[in-house]
């Protein structure tokens, strides 16, 4: 299978697009502006990890049944899986019910990647040497496979750190994927992103006020960008600032929105967000939850968001980057 749509197909087969909002690529793939990585934290019907590199315009992937480690001494399983869109690199957010991986899915770490030599000789061989250079991982990994999969069984590999300036060998008790669970993107963490379901007895009656309630109506729908937050790792911004106009003409803040980009629109979005740059924001009324390093925008540009449920409050929940435009 030589071209992106091949290497796609088995991805494609076990989802329904029309129901997730995973990515599911560009029929002839997509080569990223620089070599990325990214590990995922994905809360499905066993907690793991998923680590992914771009090569031929997809993502090689693996699951890391316990995640990565910094400690040479800590060998992590490593068990390949299906090739994925380069685009899954920035999806971060829930899979509905009833879809293959079911469950909710954060960008634990993610970043540039330098493999040494020549990639595909070294997939075929079963020896890659990966330097990392991510928000949480950083140095060099080596990726060795111990077994060739066999019938329905995958290949299977180890991933472990090598004892460089990065690597951490002085016996703490927390591991990097402990120490540091939230996601890079939004800050949250799986647990943050799971909405508990309140359970009662048959003999209680429910005293929780209706309003109260998260509105399970998702949709698609416009909202006004007032700022964005800076990345140093994926181009020139990591989320942007959402608002609603109210009667009044003030503008609510609704919350932030850091997945659904591609490079392009990265670059694309960040310079026109450059040109647009305030001092002051444009928030009728400032809120606790607009981050401290939020960068103000003249508000005309209208992004179309896909959310799964908005807050009492109005915040929207599991937020994915759709279009902009000018406001008319």
């Amino acid at each position: 299978m030589g071209n992106a749509k091949a290497k796609l197909r088995p991805y494609r087969s076990k989802r329904d697009f029309t129901i997730t909002n995973e990515p599911k690529g560009k029929k002839k793939g997509r080569k990223p502006a620089h070599r990325l990585f990214v590990v995922q934290k994905h809360a499905s019907s066993t907690l793991h990890y998923d680590f992914r590199f771009s090569h031929k315009k997809v993502l090689k992937s693996w699951i890391l049944p316990k995640g990565p480690s910094l400690n040479p001494s800590k060998k992590r399983v490593a068990v390949a899986t299906e090739d994925h869109p380069v685009e899954y690199a920035f999806f971060e957010g829930p899979i509905p019910s009833g879809q293959y991986g079911e469950g909710e899915i954060i960008i634990w770490d993610q970043g540039r990647i330098k493999v040494e030599g020549k990639t595909k000789k070294s997939l075929k061989k079963g020896k890659l040497r990966l330097r990392l250079k991510g928000k949480k991982l950083r140095g060099a990994f080596d990726l060795v496979r111990t077994q060739k999969g066999k019938g329905d069984h995958e290949d299977q590999w180890v991933l472990t750190k090598v004892d460089d300036e990065y690597a951490e060998t002085d016996g703490r008790r927390k591991t990097v994927t402990s120490a540091k669970p939230e996601s890079i993107l939004s800050g949250e963490t799986i647990e943050d992103k799971q909405t508990p379901t309140p359970t009662q007895s048959p003999e209680e009656k429910p005293t929780r006020n209706p309003a109260d309630l998260e509105k399970p109506s998702g949709g698609q729908e416009e909202f006004t960008v007032v700022g964005w937050i800076p990345s140093e790792n994926r181009g020139s911004f990591r989320s942007l600032l959402l608002a609603t106009p109210q009667k009044d003409g003030s503008l609510q803040y609704v919350g932030k929105v850091g997945v659904g980009f591609t490079d392009e629109n990265l670059e694309t979005i960040g310079k026109r967000l450059q040109r647009l740059q305030r001092k002051t924001s444009p928030l009728g009324e400032e809120s606790e939850l607009v981050p401290d390093d939020a960068q103000w925008v003249r508000p005309s540009q209208i992004a179309e968001i896909r959310f799964t449920a908005k807050t009492p409050s109005g915040l929207l929940r599991h937020a994915s980057f759709q279009n902009i435009r000018n406001s008319r």
